[in-house]
């Protein structure tokens, strides 16, 4: 019995570090209108993977995340091979935590990257 209390404890522990670990490592979060404001996407992690951001207009970093170099490019295509705008984590229109950027290139802004300390080349 006591094994199994054991077991069962650290397999529980296991997924409450499972399920903080994500939710410390979620930074970006775009959204349908201008100004950080409509439909609210999903609160992804920095980790230089292709999402989706079709309908998407604007893009906020966490407030909380931390502040550290990242470089967020948007692409024309499904399959993040066609860069049609980047913005650094850093500088003074850098992609900041807690504040929001607008993202109007003219052209289609069907995916995003965001990497977690890298500057934009």
């Amino acid at each position: 019995m006591r094994s199994f209390i054991t077991s069962t404890a650290f397999a529980f522990v296991a997924l409450a570090l499972t399920i903080f670990s994500m939710r410390v490592n979620a930074q970006f979060t775009a959204f349908s209108g201008n100004e950080c404001t409509g439909d609210v996407g999903a609160d992804v992690p920095c980790n230089n993977v292709c999402d989706d951001f079709s309908g998407r207009q604007s893009f906020r970093i966490d407030a909380d995340a931390p502040a550290i170099d990242r470089c967020i490019t948007v692409y024309s295509d499904n399959a993040c091979q066609n860069p049609v705008s980047r913005w650094n984590g850093t500088g003074s229109t850098g992609a900041r935590p807690g504040i929001c950027i607008e993202v109007s290139t003219g052209t289609p802004q069907l995916t995003f990257t965001c990497a977690s300390n890298v500057n934009c080349i």
